[in-house]
């Protein structure tokens, strides 16, 4: 999106703070609203979070991107072996599987 406003300095600092927040839900929300803001870096970030759910719904965004498909492989590709991303990784793998099932596009005249 180019119609992305900066956010204030102290709005900034707020999300800064936020981010590193011990609380899963104080994350959630920021991921929600970077999404909201259309912020693909910032919740891109959130691929890395300490907390699976976060990192669930994460996935679930990059999906819907127009390169979603090579950022899940690529997700599942570097976390596979690491059984704490086992959720999300599983999730990234059923987008996928679905993707791959499902048939080509018709190409116009």
């Amino acid at each position: 999106m180019s119609d992305i406003q900066p956010w204030a300095p102290a709005l900034q600092k707020i999300a800064a703070l936020a981010a590193k927040d011990r609380s899963p839900q104080v994350r959630m929300t920021l991921l929600h609203a970077y999404h909201a803001q259309g912020r693909d870096g910032e919740t891109m970030a959130f691929l890395d979070d300490v907390d699976e759910e976060i990192r669930s719904q994460t996935i679930r965004w990059v999906a819907r991107r127009p390169n979603g498909t090579s950022l899940l492989r690529e997700y599942v590709a570097k976390h596979r072996t690491y059984s704490e991303r086992s959720k999300s990784v599983g999730l990234a793998r059923k987008i996928l599987d679905f993707r791959a099932k499902q048939p080509a596009p018709e190409k116009g005249p």
